[in-house]
């Protein structure tokens, strides 16, 4: 089940270029993960991405974004996933939330490091 859940991100990620999806898709790839059809994709700014994933004898509708996004399409997140999109906002971290029929089933967390050259900002709150 594991792999099938990753093989239906990275085929819906691979199509978008948000630096998040990327990431995902890298993350994934790296793993030896390969992608599957996707059909009927869309991908919304600020929501998320979307379409029909072939992983053989089902065809889930795959949705991968923020959230509240996801929310909107889904039955009520189990307490599992409330609780890893809780932590990664608490973390300063960027969660997404993928869906298959309806029905949150992960959440892939992204963060970015500061680079040790990186120019320190003299500003102040």
């Amino acid at each position: 089940m594991k792999s099938a859940i990753l093989s239906s991100a990275l085929s819906i990620e691979k199509n978008d270029d948000h630096p998040v999806a990327v990431s995902i898709a890298d993350f994934i790839s790296g793993k030896g993960i390969k992608p599957t059809t996707v059909t009927n994709f869309a991908h919304t700014p600020g929501s998320g991405s979307a379409g029909r994933v072939n992983l053989g004898i089902v065809s889930p509708v795959v949705l991968v974004g923020s959230p509240a996004a996801v929310a909107h399409s889904t039955i009520p997140f189990h307490a599992d996933i409330t609780e890893a999109i809780t932590q990664a906002h608490n973390e300063g971290l960027t969660a997404s939330v993928l869906s298959w029929d309806g029905v949150a089933l992960a959440v892939f967390v992204v963060g970015d490091q500061i680079k040790p050259d990186a120019k320190k900002d003299n500003c102040s709150a």
